[in-house]
């Protein structure tokens, strides 16, 4: 259980390299394939729910500071806001794989008071498809993916 919290915690450090050392461990037969990837999961589902939820309780008040409202057009929320509505699962679905994009589109959905029912769950279906995916191609590559995130090599003696 602790293994398990640990791994859910690490996600929100960096995503990423939880998911490769958790492949790692997968692969050394230190963590099982199911217990790994729900921990991931779930830990990249609360980060992102958290993020939204950021976006939620604080981007109306960054909409309206006088910096703000100088660069964005007067329309432009209602503008994303509609275009978000339509384009949900294919935004936050591809975000999950798209470096760099996941974090301003998650606040944005909550400052943009995107339901939490559809962020949650075009964003739970995204970490269904993404970290089993990473996870498992980390266990099964396991020292090239350890070699590419620059991780120590382990320790003959670890347990």
């Amino acid at each position: 259980m602790l293994t398990f919290l640990a791994i859910a915690l690490g996600t929100f450090a960096s995503e990423d390299l939880t998911c490769v050392a958790t492949g790692l461990l997968i692969q050394r037969g230190q963590v099982g394939v199911t217990q790994g990837i729900l921990a991931c999961t779930l830990g990249i589902f609360v980060g992102d729910v958290g993020l939204w939820a950021i976006g939620r309780l604080f981007g109306r008040a960054a909409l309206s500071w006088r910096w703000t409202a100088r660069r964005l057009q007067h329309d432009a929320p209602r503008d994303a806001r509609e275009w978000l509505d339509r384009h949900a699962a294919g935004a936050i679905v591809g975000s999950r794989f798209l470096p760099g994009t996941r974090v301003a589109l998650y606040v944005v959905s909550g400052v943009l008071r995107m339901p939490i029912t559809v962020f949650s769950l075009w964003a739970f279906i995204a970490a269904l498809l993404w970290t089993p995916t990473i996870v498992l191609f980390s266990a099964t590559l396991g020292e090239a993916a350890r070699r590419a995130c620059h991780l120590p090599p382990a320790t003959s003696g670890s347990s």
